[in-house]
Parts: C-alpha cells; structure tokens; sequence
C-alpha cells in the first residue's frame, strides 16, 4: 500500500468512527426519550420519510412505493411532537402515555461522500425493540438511508429514508424514529 493509499484508508477510517458516533449518541438519546436534545441535530431542511413497502410476486418491481408513505416528518413537525410531549400535555398523548420503551441497534454503517462538498451519504441497518404497556417486544428492522451534512465540527441529520423490511408492522403507532 502506498502512502497516499494509506493515508486515504485511514480518512475513510476517521469518517466512519465519526459517524458512529453520532449513531451511538443519536440512539442513546431516542432510547432515552431525549427527543429535544435529538432535535438539536437536525438540519433545518431536515426530511424523515418511510415509503409503504410493496410485495409483489414479480421480481424487478419496485419493493417500496414511490407515491405513498407511512409516515413523512421536517423539522417543524418534530417540533410539535415535542411540544406534545411535554410535561404539561403529555397526559392527553395517549400513543406516548405510558411511554414507549425503544432500544435501537444500528449495524453495517456504510459511508460516501455525496456530490455536496461536506455532504456524506450513509447507509445502515437498524434492528429496533419496542415496548408499551407490559407487551412482549415487537422488533423492527429496516434500511436507514441518511444524508448528513457537516456544519464546523458536527454533522448534522438533513434527510433520512426508511426501508422497512416488512410489509406488515406489529406495533401500534408508526410515531417512531427509526
């Protein structure tokens, strides 16, 4: 390996562990409930959008609609849930009282640069436990695909794209980040 080669493997090293770690803390705080710290990372653009998985017996159709979703967020959005969540309207939330019990495990974190300078493409999965009211666990497992993008030091959430691997979801509501 030449030393070019190197050094690039070792910034493509660094880009990653820089990207885990904002997974890591980005889950610590939705498993915690911590959602107004969470909001701090979302870019002002910010787009959360789960697209209706489709089953089709054809191979080469599109596994996920390109018109319909379950669930599509922005910034001011999650602003409301927010405020709906706070203490003095948390009791007339009923989906959120009692609270959801989440824990997220993110895995295969994929790095690339996008065509915006600074702008980091990223893929990975996510396995997320969900728990309310005394019931097993239903589990969840999806594709995230985010765009982040870099503001000084610190990344920032500027879209993220849910692939759901299954076309039928057991839990009760879809207000959940994945």
């Amino acid at each position: 390996m030449t030393v070019i080669g190197a050094d690039l493997a070792l910034a493509e090293l660094l880009r990653l562990a820089r990207v885990e770690a904002a997974y890591r803390r980005e889950a610590a705080q939705l498993d915690a409930s911590q959602l107004a710290d969470w909001f701090e990372w979302l870019h002002d653009d910010f787009r959360y959008e789960v697209p209706i998985p489709v089953t089709s017996g054809r191979a080469g159709r599109p596994r996920y609609s390109e018109q319909g979703l379950l669930a599509v967020e922005s910034k001011p959005t999650i602003a409301l849930w927010i405020d709906r969540l706070s203490d003095e309207l948390v009791g007339s939330a009923y989906a959120e009282n009692p609270p959801v019990r989440t824990r997220r495990f993110i895995s295969n974190v994929r790095v690339e640069e996008a065509e915006d300078m600074g702008a980091l493409r990223v893929s990975s999965n996510i396995l997320l436990s969900w728990n309310q009211r005394g019931e097993p666990p239903m589990f969840v497992t999806a594709e995230r695909c985010d765009m982040l993008v870099g503001d000084g030091d610190k990344l920032m959430l500027h879209t993220r794209r849910v692939l759901l691997d299954s076309d039928v979801v057991h839990i009760s509501h879809l207000r959940v980040i994945f």
